[in-house]
């Protein structure tokens, strides 16, 4: 991970790192840039406030930790975070959970 530009970090923003959750079980990031198959790039800017707000994916199911409910963010935060991701380049990278 390059701390200092994290935009030089290999895979920057695709996803599937292994992780593991409160019960110590690996999961896997999604992809969260703007490929419309494998990333974030079919999201409106409701399926995105849905998912960071309420934790609730664009099909309606529950997104599992380690991502957190971000509850106190602006309505402009969130706009603003939704249209960087949608910015930068889009890749497939279709993520496999364990």
């Amino acid at each position: 991970m390059n701390y200092l530009d994290a935009e030089e970090t290999k895979g920057y923003l695709q996803g599937g790192m292994k992780l593991k959750d409160e019960n110590k079980k690996v999961v896997r990031p999604c992809n969260l840039t703007p490929d419309k198959e494998t990333g974030t790039g079919s999201y409106t800017l409701n399926n995105f406030k849905d998912a960071i707000v309420y934790g609730k994916g664009h099909d309606g199911r529950k997104l599992h930790e380690p991502m957190p409910k971000f509850v106190h963010l602006t309505e402009k935060q969130i706009g603003n975070i939704y249209a960087y991701l949608q910015s930068i380049p889009p890749v497939p990278h279709k993520v496999k959970h364990d």
